[in-house]
């Protein structure tokens, strides 16, 4: 009996183990040019379209976190944005990333409604007041 509990124990912590997350990541940022649409949902969630000036491919990037919107481009520039990883929190298996989001667009216009979704508790979309 008293092996049992010990191969159980050994089990249990060796499960615990392999679901750390590793070291903590250090903080980085990036320059995200292209940006097409920009796109609201709650809070502090936006979502950036993406255009590859090359291929025409779309990809949407969701960013949560503390968002500064910038009224700064001139129309017929592209906007961008710049994203900075502040800091992490653990998950139970990885490290989740604390977001700064500066978005520089042409007016407040550019702004859409998003979608957002909280399961059993609704879903539904931002309406943009103009």
């Amino acid at each position: 009996m008293r092996r049992t509990v010990q191969c159980l124990g050994l089990v249990l912590t060796l499960l615990m183990l392999s679901a750390c997350a590793g070291p903590k990541p250090e903080p980085t940022s990036e320059r995200i040019e292209n940006v097409q649409r920009i796109f609201y949902h709650e809070g502090s969630r936006y979502t950036l379209m993406i255009v590859d000036p090359e291929t025409k491919q779309a990809t949407m990037r969701t960013f949560y976190g503390q968002v500064a919107l910038f009224f700064d481009i001139s129309n017929g520039e592209p906007m961008w944005a710049l994203y900075e990883v502040t800091d992490f929190y653990q998950d139970i298996d990885k490290w989740i990333p604390i977001y700064r989001l500066k978005i520089h667009m042409t007016s407040p216009s550019a702004v859409e409604g998003g979608a957002w979704n909280h399961g059993k508790f609704g879903s539904g979309s931002t309406e943009v007041i103009r």
